[in-house]
């Protein structure tokens, strides 16, 4: 993409395409000034764009597609669900689109291959998918997962720890979520260094990464807490951050402290999620906020982990690493992906019953 024309008059931006061709932008389309953000933030981290145009190449419509090895593919009446490395968002190809055969027999070759795949998609419904040849995202760490010895001890070090090791007083929690919700994204103009709360749909690994960061820089023990359903089921939460009103996905995480207060005697585990809570939240009232996706008998696992852990496998159990470029480009890409949101839908709240 290149840029003409002076940063101030937004309908002055213009973007070559691969192919040599030219797209523009309307300067009276009120979405002008945000759909110009997405497009320098997606070219500065070298990520593909997805745009709709008009016949005079005037770009009517952006989508920023999510890049990623294909994790598992589930045939649904009417769709197939697609499950992507690094991402919490399902994924859905109707099988009354145009392509589906190309588009499902690229996807299946995918999962056999483990080459990365394109995905645009309106709200999770498929609308484009590509193969590229190269990459398109930050080279990963080989999958490291965590044995499940790790994970009992991690289970058992949050039961048997002394109350008085790593935990915070109520007082300094409440400072410390003040401080993150101050890092949070203006859906309008977010900063580089942002942290997209009011997109809670999808990247909450990033999120919390970045939460873990500023606690570990103000001297605090954080973990990770993920929640998840045993038998591998979508799970939904409410928000007033979405413009659909809900968000759904196959697991959630954030950091999790211990907070002691009003005796060094009494302490409990907050968890720190900014995308769903207005206050540090004991685990219990935590995972109240999340439903069932579907009816059924599974029931509820919590997880805890280390700082590093940024994946979960999914539909298999584990966790494992990620880099600090995949970080970073995550954390762009929700920025990006926060600014599709208010250009499409406006600003959050929005009004939800």
């Amino acid at each position: 993409m290149q840029r003409q024309g002076d940063p101030a008059e937004p309908h002055e931006l213009t973007v070559e395409l691969e192919t040599g061709d030219r797209a523009t932008l309307d300067g009276a389309d009120r979405r002008t000034p945000l759909y110009r953000q997405i497009l320098i933030l997606l070219q500065q981290v070298q990520h593909p764009v997805w745009l709709r145009l008009d016949g005079e190449g005037v770009i009517r419509s952006i989508r920023v597609p999510f890049v990623g090895k294909v994790l598992h593919l589930a045939d649904n009446v009417d769709s197939v669900l697609v499950l992507l490395e690094g991402s919490i968002l399902p994924y859905r190809l109707p099988r009354n689109s145009g392509h589906f055969d190309d588009w499902y027999g690229g996807l299946r070759r995918a999962t056999e291959t483990a080459n990365r795949v394109i995905v645009a998609h309106d709200d999770g419904r498929i609308i484009d998918v590509q193969f590229p040849k190269s990459s398109h995202a930050p080279p990963a760490d080989p999958p490291r997962l965590v044995p499940a010895w790790w994970t009992l001890m991690l289970r058992a070090t949050s039961i048997l720890r002394p109350p008085f090791f790593g935990c915070i007083s109520s007082q300094q929690a409440a400072q410390m979520f003040g401080a993150l919700t101050s890092l949070s994204c203006d859906p309008t103009a977010p900063s580089p260094t942002c942290i997209p709360f009011l997109l809670p749909k999808n990247l909450c690994n990033a999120r919390c990464h970045a939460m873990c960061l500023v606690m570990k820089a103000k001297g605090y023990h954080p973990r990770v807490i993920w929640i998840r359903q045993s038998d591998h089921t979508f799970i939904t939460a409410r928000t007033l951050n979405d413009p659909s009103c809900m968000v759904t996905f196959p697991y959630h995480t954030a950091p999790v402290v211990c907070v002691r207060d009003p005796y060094v005697w009494m302490w409990q585990d907050m968890v720190f999620d900014p995308a769903f809570t207005s206050r540090p939240t004991p685990v219990s009232v935590w995972m109240a906020i999340f439903s069932r996706a579907s009816p059924g008998v599974s029931k509820w696992e919590i997880v805890y982990t280390g700082q590093d852990d940024y994946y979960m496998q999914f539909p298999a159990s584990g966790v494992s690493p990620g880099t600090e470029s995949q970080f970073q480009f995550d954390l762009n890409i929700g920025q990006a992906e926060l600014l599709k949101q208010t250009a499409d839908s406006g600003p959050p709240p929005f009004n939800c019953p």
